[in-house]
């Protein structure tokens, strides 16, 4: 029992410890340091990882993979996983924010890019897709980079995750979330597979998107899908890059592309059913023209 009081003591010390030289790293660098956020923004199974990998090798960029425990520190209600909130909330907006919250928030990101000496913060949360108004009214200087796909492809690799344990087979909850959320929009979706459900989840998730983009500056905003990516990653993270202007060397961008390439090809076609939930969303998806 001494023994357990002893580890868990110095565990407890070993972690005030880093918390603290972290704090005093951020206090010395941050006035060195100009705050640039960038989201990377587009539904689950769309590419994001990959492409938030790839650019985040960039020496100039601090990039955080779906570090949901930055968000909830600031705020604990986000936290629809761990079952801790007695009120979680998956979708929020601009009257959801308090000045306290806000700044802490901002303080949390600009800490990571600070510290890990980054000239822009780029983060990607694919739940971020549904929160662009209340990420908008935090962070107004923010920059996005939204990816999308065909969604034919994103609802067979949701079907497959699901077909796994994953996603949509944990339970009814992240369904019933999304019923609603359709139900606000006014968008007939369906559940009756995985497939449907999966296709289901990228129609919404592409629609609050396409919503939310078409009312900020073109210049704010860099739009691409993921055919053209894995056609020509060099072109296209070199646009990237100067979108974010950050300069860059052909044999750097050449490196971190190699190997990106398409790995598994679309198995299934669309049938009036899936044409109904996607509408005409999907068909642009499809035709990649977005």
């Amino acid at each position: 029992m001494i023994l357990r009081i002893l580890k868990i003591t110095t565990w407890t010390i070993l972690l005030w410890g880093k918390s603290l030289i972290r704090n005093i790293k951020f206090s010395f660098s941050k006035k060195d340091k100009v705050f640039n956020p960038v989201f990377l923004i587009g539904c689950g199974r769309s590419g994001t990882t990959i492409l938030g990998t790839t650019l985040g090798q960039h020496v100039e960029i601090t990039y955080l993979n779906e570090r949901r425990d930055i968000w909830h520190t600031a705020f604990p209600e986000l936290d629809i996983w761990s079952g801790i909130p007695i009120k979680p909330r998956f979708q929020v907006g601009s009257e959801d924010i308090s000045p306290k919250k806000k700044q802490k928030l901002r303080s949390l990101f600009f800490k990571e890019q600070t510290i890990d000496k980054g000239n822009i913060l780029l983060e990607k949360l694919p739940i971020n897709t549904f929160r662009l108004e209340f990420i908008e009214a935090i962070f107004p200087e923010a920059k996005y980079i939204y990816l999308y796909r065909n969604g034919l492809e994103v609802a067979q690799s949701i079907a497959v995750y699901s077909e796994k344990g994953e996603w949509f087979a944990a339970g009814e909850e992240r369904w019933n979330t999304f019923s609603k959320l359709a139900e606000l929009k006014n968008i007939s979706i369906r559940g009756n597979s995985y497939l449907e459900k999966g296709l289901s989840e990228w129609r919404l998730s592409t629609e609050y998107a396409e919503d939310f983009f078409q009312k900020i500056a073109a210049d704010r905003f860099f739009k691409l899908s993921y055919q053209d990516f894995l056609n020509d990653p060099q072109v296209q993270v070199k646009q990237l890059y100067s979108f974010l202007g950050i300069s860059f060397e052909d044999s750097f961008v050449q490196k971190i592309t190699k190997g990106i390439s398409r790995r598994s090809s679309l198995q299934i076609a669309i049938t009036p059913a899936l044409r109904d939930i996607g509408g005409e969303t999907l068909i642009k998806s499809i035709e990649n023209s977005l």
